[in-house]
């Protein structure tokens, strides 16, 4: 079974654990990782179900480095900028599969199948599956084209090396 990962604030923690609660309900006896980007090590919330919380400062060991990123982005954007890092940290340390869900989701049935990378390294979906127009191509140069509210990757060289690519953009461009 996949590991969950989601990342937020403390003060965004009742909406990561009613994301929790939710994917508890629909995959019982799933592992939810939560990374809390503002905790320290020793004030990281009492877990509740399959829930563990990780502080930013066990993702991230090296304390300029953190300092660097906290400094350079609001609490959102360094959200935003350490998921692949995050994801990396959990396939280092013993989980298979990981599946990303930002804290402001609710799960409201499984996921289906196909969000499980069974046969690929890495599930990203896209923002849209219609051609874009030109005006919209300027929101993907923007934004992306993939919506990284949601995420999978298996414990394998090619989804290590997506994840490592992609924090190699995030460390410096995730504005």
């Amino acid at each position: 079974m996949a590991t969950f990962l989601s990342i937020c604030t403390a003060n965004y923690l009742p909406q990561a654990r009613a994301l929790i609660a939710s994917v508890a309900k629909h995959h019982p006896g799933s592992k939810h990782l939560v990374l809390l980007i503002d905790g320290t090590a020793t004030s990281l919330p009492t877990p509740r179900h399959e829930e563990a919380f990780v502080a930013l400062e066990s993702v991230m060991v090296d304390a300029r480095e953190r300092l660097a990123i906290l400094f350079r982005y609001t609490a959102f954007e360094v959200c935003c900028a350490t998921k692949p890092l995050f994801a990396a940290w959990a396939l280092e340390n013993g989980h298979e599969t990981v599946v990303y869900l930002d804290s402001d989701m609710e799960l409201l049935r499984p996921l289906p199948s196909g969000a499980w990378p069974q046969d690929a390294s890495v599930v990203l979906t896209p923002h849209r599956l219609d051609p874009p127009t030109t005006e919209a191509q300027h929101d993907f140069l923007r934004n992306g084209l993939y919506n990284a509210g949601f995420f999978a990757v298996r414990n394998q060289p090619p989804g290590r090396a997506f994840l490592a690519r992609w924090w190699e953009w995030c460390e410096l461009n995730c504005y």
